[in-house]
C-alpha cells in the first residue's frame, strides 16, 4: 500500500493546471498525485456481476475524490480557486457514496470511504474558513491529522476489500491500492 506521504509539494500542482476553473481530467488528476492509475475491470472479476458492478461504481466514485482533492490542493496552492466549490462537489460525491447500495462485503469498505471523503471535505472547509476570516493559513496537507485520518481509514477499506476478495485477478487487486490516494 502507498502512502500519502509520497504526494509531491502542493507547488507541483500548478505544473499541471492553469487555472480551478478547468476541469480536469481523473488521469490528469492521478498524474497530478502521482499514481499510476489502474482501472478496476468488471470483465476481469471472479466476483457475481452484481459485486463487480458495485465495485466498479465504488472505484469511479474514488476517481472523482482523486479529482476533487487535486482540484482543492490546486486551489489552495493558486489562492484564486473557490474552496466552496470543491466543498459542494464533496457533497455530491458523498451523496453519491451514501446511495450506493454495497453487498455486505463491500458495505464496511464503502462506508470507511465515504468518512474519508468526509473527512478531506473537513480540511478544505476549515482551510477556507480561515481564509475567509482572514487568518493566515498553513497548508500542510500530509501532516494534518484529518488528512491522516482520512488515509488511515483509506487503508482500512482497502484492507476489508483485499480479505474480502482474495481471488480477484492482479490487475483488480492493483485497483484496489488506490485507495489510499482518495
Amino acid at each position: 500500500m502507498h502512502s500519502m506521504a509520497k504526494i509531491p509539494a502542493l507547488f507541483l500542482l500548478t505544473a499541471f493546471f492553469t487555472t480551478q476553473s478547468q476541469a480536469i481530467t481523473v488521469d490528469e488528476a492521478y498524474r497530478a498525485i502521482p499514481h499510476n492509475r489502474t482501472v478496476f475491470d468488471a470483465q476481469l472479476s471472479a466476483l457475481p456481476a452484481a459485486q463487480s458492478k458495485v465495485l466498479d461504481q465504488l472505484f469511479e466514485l474514488c476517481d472523482r475524490g482523486v479529482v476533487l482533492r487535486v482540484e482543492g490542493l490546486q486551489a489552495l496552492q493558486s489562492n484564486s480557486g473557490d474552496l466552496r466549490l470543491v466543498s459542494s462537489r464533496y457533497d455530491a460525491l458523498a451523496r453519491d457514496l451514501s446511495a450506493l447500495a454495497a453487498s455486505a462485503e463491500i458495505e464496511p469498505a464503502r462506508a470507511l470511504v465515504l468518512q474519508a471523503v468526509r473527512l478531506h471535505q473537513q480540511y478544505f472547509e476549515t482551510i477556507e474558513r480561515a481564509k475567509a476570516a482572514g487568518r493566515s493559513v498553513e497548508v500542510a496537507y500530509r501532516q494534518n491529522p484529518v488528512v491522516k485520518q482520512a488515509s488511515q481509514k483509506l487503508i482500512s477499506a482497502y484492507s476489508v476489500l483485499m480479505k474480502s476478495f482474495p481471488k480477484e485477478p492482479s490487475n483488480n487487486r492493483q485497483a484496489l491500492c488506490a485507495l489510499d490516494f482518495l
